[in-house]
């Protein structure tokens, strides 16, 4: 996958100058420029919602979230069970 990534000009491999076995994979500029088109507006929109509640709120919200992800996952598994 990393050679067709490579290929077709989304990502550079180099290797360390030390340790011949060691590879570092990276975006190029492009890519990067990309991303950030198709991402940058949805990056700013969630900020501009985050900037609307204040820290405690913010807890609360991130509370919720992780007990009601743990409650789902739990009954996900009920429910896979009785299947």
């Amino acid at each position: 996958m990393l050679k067709r990534l490579e290929r077709q000009g989304y990502l550079r491999r180099s290797t360390d100058g030390t340790d011949r076995r060691r590879v570092s994979v990276e975006p190029t500029p492009d890519v990067i420029g990309l991303v950030g088109e198709l991402y940058g507006p949805v990056a700013r929109d969630g900020a501009a919602v985050i900037e609307r509640y204040t820290g405690e709120e913010l807890r609360l919200i991130v509370d919720f979230l992780r007990t009601a992800r743990t409650l789902q996952e739990r009954h996900l598994g009920r429910v896979h069970g009785a299947i």
